[in-house]
């Protein structure tokens, strides 16, 4: 059945495609045509991954796939041989289409043979010959290339997991559980049956997603259990307390971070140079929200020769940029450039230092300096700079209201940062990032009834495409807590 006639009446469906297993496009409506090859690369590539992830956990045939995010919403059938993937409207219901993709996924066409379009049809695709393809092959777990393997799988885990790596991570789990008996000698390596394997990595999936949604509360119960002495694998338990320290950090809870950094500190040293630079790392950043600037400079120093001692240039490109921050704090601009600007050279691909550079530049009242550093940025975190920097010029917000905007992204979400967030809201009432960032701190603090109020109100307002992407993940972060801790959604 073509995609037409499947998705006949559906107004809710944007786009859709139909691909195998090794990623060749089967057909694509008009909608999904202009990258539908660069697509189905794509989702074959994650689908395979899935499915190895599904057997190393002991989990059935990968079926199906939903994800949901502020920017839309997917649906994908898998059958054996093909795909279905399908872009919906995230506000819309989905029960018709999941049933009309389950009843693809069962009939004869979900194969490859049957599902071939032809070629002549509107939006179809002439599959390539063989081994002319362009598009990329799936890959399998067994041949997905490692970045740096060394002898102890484990921390490889761990580095992926602290870079958030996700896909990665899934991918060295396989490694970790088919490690041959007597492996777990080291620290970090003590063995655990596949099933606690299993459910240790999609708790710490999950944390880690929550803390990087901005719920920082969800993340902290999620990995809450892993993090306590009664976890037997060191590498398991240190990850979970370095994720626990950052979501403390970036909500209000400088104390439960004090002593979340203490253990992963304590832990960092039965494992390796790279977690005890992590640690470190974190130490810095804790004693930098407490004022402690000198030893926060000493921590960061100690972290950065053990990044360097390994050359760890992601790690180096981290502390130099928590450097720029201290010496912000402290009022020593030309050392806080020049951190950043080592930062920047240490890791080129990062869009860190440059976002910090320009929030500098605008501080400055060097507009024009501030935009030229984000030229060719294209990351949701620096378009929103450039677009404060447009703010600005056109007078939507004052100067000094735009710098203590940057201040505030970066500080705890106190009753006093509330309460300044609330001012420059109500001084500035069309610079609505303002209050989308309040919503953001209303998220950490585990407001979600609040937070959700006020991104409903923000989705309401005539948005720029990236503001409404920012307020749709903020509805689905809020929608997804509130789900976890088992209360109905507001509204």
């Amino acid at each position: 059945m073509s995609l037409a006639a499947l998705f006949d009446g559906m107004t809710e469906v944007r786009a859709a495609l139909t691909g195998d297993r090794r990623g060749h496009v089967l057909e694509a409506d008009e909608a999904a045509a202009e990258n539908a090859e660069q697509d189905a690369a794509t989702i074959a590539m994650a689908v395979a991954e899935l499915d190895q992830a599904s057997e190393v956990l002991g989990l059935g045939n990968l079926q199906g796939l939903q994800v949901r995010s502020g920017t839309r919403a997917t649906l994908t059938a898998v059958a054996a041989d093909a795909f279905l993937f399908v872009s919906v409207d995230p506000l819309r219901r989905t029960a018709e289409l999941e049933k009309r993709l389950a009843a693809w996924e069962s009939a004869p066409g979900a194969d490859v043979e049957a599902a071939t379009p032809d070629p002549a049809a509107p939006g179809a695709r002439e599959l390539p010959p063989p081994g002319t393809s362009t598009a990329l092959p799936a890959v399998t777990l067994e041949d997905t290339p490692s970045p740096a393997p060394r002898d102890d799988p484990w921390a490889d885990l761990r580095r992926s997991l602290v870079r958030a790596h996700l896909s990665e991570a899934v991918a060295r789990l396989r490694v970790v559980a088919d490690a041959p008996p007597g492996a777990g000698d080291r620290p970090g390596s003590e063995p655990l049956p596949r099933e606690e394997l299993g459910a240790a990595m999609q708790a710490l999936l999950e944390g880690i997603g929550y803390v990087m949604a901005g719920d920082t509360l969800g993340g902290t119960r999620a990995l809450r259990e892993l993090a306590s002495p009664a976890q037997r694998n060191a590498s398991i338990r240190w990850v979970a307390l370095y994720w626990i320290s950052r979501a403390a950090l970036n909500g209000s809870g400088l104390e439960a971070a004090r002593a979340q950094v203490e253990e992963a500190l304590a832990l960092s040293r039965q494992l390796d140079v790279e977690a005890r630079a992590l640690s470190q790392l974190v130490a810095a950043e804790l004693l930098t929200r407490a004022g402690k600037h000198d030893k926060a400079l000493t921590w960061i120093g100690e972290s950065r020769s053990r990044f360097e001692r390994v050359g760890d240039s992601w790690g180096l490109g981290q502390t130099w940029l928590v450097e720029a921050r201290i010496q912000a704090a402290c009022g020593q601009e030309e050392a806080c450039l020049e951190a950043a600007r080592r930062a920047r050279q240490a890791d080129p691909a990062w869009d860190g230092p440059p976002i910090f550079l320009a929030g500098r530049a605008l501080i400055r009242a060097d507009l024009a300096g501030a935009t030229a550093l984000l030229a060719g940025a294209t990351t949701p975190a620096a378009v929103r700079v450039r677009k404060l920097v447009e703010e600005v010029r056109q007078q939507h917000v004052s100067l000094e209201d735009a710098g203590e905007f940057l201040r505030l992204h970066h500080a705890a979400p106190t009753a006093q940062a509330i309460r300044a967030m609330e001012r420059i809201a109500e001084a500035s009432p069309r610079f609505l990032q303002a209050r989308e960032a309040l919503a953001w701190m209303l998220v950490k603090l585990g407001k979600y009834g609040a937070a959700q109020d006020l991104f409903t109100w923000l989705g309401a307002q005539p948005l720029d495409p990236e503001d409404r992407d920012g307020v749709q993940l903020g509805l689905s972060t809020v929608a997804a807590a509130l789900a976890a801790a088992g209360a109905p959604s507001p509204g």
